[in-house]
């Protein structure tokens, strides 16, 4: 009698596939376990807040007349509503990350006559009134709730102190409140410049994560002195 050889079952083959799979599985879960701890200890600061320039002239309900997309047409005529004494800027700051305010003030002084427009040179930094009586221009050093004024090298205020809100509604900060005539300064007695000349400003603000400043600002340390990353202030409180 001839014996037959039987055929090996294919599910002995399956199950072996089966057995490779579930080592592979066990050996990656065990790599996977030793990895995703050290990753995900890390800590990530999101960015999330918002800060953006107000710009009016006091006594002035309707900027239309004085605005045209970002640039802000100001008078030299004391008597005029868009006079640049009347000039009021402040920032308003949404949100709750901790972050670093500037404020890029931009002047271009023009006369036109014939139709012909000359843009005249920057003769002074205009002397704003930085707060209530300036009370909130930077003075000493270290952080303070104050402005320092860096327009001489990059026509930039600074907020000198980084800032957070433990709010959810907006916050506002007083910048430009008026204009110092004080000084004596020939350049500042109005009577004596060309009446036809218009001062065009765009202001604008911009915030940065307090670590990402010299990525955005392009500089190596902040502008005023004894300034500190550790310092904040809360707008809300």
């Amino acid at each position: 009698m001839k014996s037959k050889t039987g055929r090996k079952p294919h599910t002995v083959w399956i199950v072996a596939l089966v057995a490779i799979v579930l080592v592979v599985a066990v050996t990656f879960a065990s790599m996977f376990r030793i990895v995703l701890p050290s990753a995900y200890s890390r800590t990530f600061s999101v960015s999330d807040f918002d800060a953006r320039a107000v710009v009016t002239f006091d006594g002035v309900s309707d900027m239309s007349t004085y605005k045209s997309g970002e640039v802000v047409t100001a008078s030299v005529d004391p008597d005029a509503d868009n006079f640049i004494g009347n000039l009021r800027v402040s920032v308003n700051y949404t949100g709750h990350g901790v972050g670093f305010i500037r404020v890029h003030v931009m002047e271009e002084w023009s006369t036109t006559l014939s139709g012909v427009r000359t843009v005249q040179p920057a003769k002074l930094d205009m002397p704003y009134t930085i707060g209530a009586s300036n009370a909130l221009a930077y003075s000493g050093s270290g952080n303070q709730s104050k402005w320092y004024d860096n327009r001489a090298k990059d026509h930039c205020y600074y907020y000198a102190a980084p800032v957070y809100s433990s709010s959810d509604s907006t916050q506002t900060i007083s910048l430009i409140a008026g204009l110092d005539q004080s000084g004596g300064d020939g350049d500042l007695d109005f009577n004596l410049i060309d009446p036809n000349t218009v001062i065009r400003l765009i202001i604008e603000a911009d915030v940065v994560q307090v670590n990402r400043y010299p990525q955005y600002w392009n500089m190596t340390s902040l502008p005023w002195g004894g300034s500190s990353l550790g310092t904040d202030v809360d707008l809300a409180s």
